[in-house]
């Protein structure tokens, strides 16, 4: 591939993630030409299809995280000073490559869907997701009763998608929720029912 062919299939992808993050399932081809500053024939020509685009894009966002993953657990925590710090660098991840568009889509996609190399990104994501919240809770900052797809849906679902126009007083309020929920992953989950 020309190396100008090569800059606009980078441009059409990042484009492509930024979209996709922010509208979910709204991205439109025609919205990722316009924001890549290429033509629609273009985007075709490099990805035929939407659901190719959005194949690449989880697949490079994945392998972003993978990356980013494999350093984060290089130094495990010994303490729990270090167990938030890398919890917060966990969250950081999650929120700004995309991981939080990612890890559903992965979790929820019959396996049958994805391609070899998604398969194996989603192995590799989930076994070292596993290997974090492993490493947080030999340190007390989750509790050892919190499962790690469970503590990972809660992460999910309080960040969302990140469409860049959130108001301050949103995220004020996103980051309240996230806090409660990271103090009671830290307590546990209750295994007698408690009366009221």
């Amino acid at each position: 591939m020309r190396i100008d062919a090569q800059r606009r299939r980078s441009n059409i992808l990042a484009a492509g993630a930024r979209l996709l993050l922010c509208q979910g399932d709204a991205m439109t081809l025609e919205g990722v030409a316009k924001r890549a500053g290429v033509g629609i024939a273009t985007v075709y020509r490099h990805f035929p299809t939407r659901a190719a685009l959005v194949d690449q894009i989880l697949l490079d966002i994945a392998l972003q995280g993978i990356n980013d993953l494999e350093q984060l657990v290089e130094q495990p925590p010994a303490t729990e000073a270090e167990g938030e710090a890398m919890l917060a660098r966990l969250l950081n991840l999650i929120n700004t490559i995309g991981l939080n568009a990612v890890i559903p889509t992965l979790l929820s996609t019959d396996e049958h869907k994805l391609n070899q190399a998604s398969l194996d990104a989603k192995a590799r994501l989930l076994e070292l997701l596993t290997q974090v919240v492993q490493e947080l809770k030999a340190v007390h900052v989750i509790h050892e009763s919190i499962e790690a797809l469970a503590f990972y849906n809660g992460i999910v679902r309080l960040l969302g998608n990140q469409d860049g126009g959130v108001h301050s007083d949103f995220e004020a309020k996103q980051q309240d929720l996230l806090n409660i929920f990271l103090a009671g992953c830290r307590h546990g989950v209750a295994t007698k029912a408690v009366r009221s």
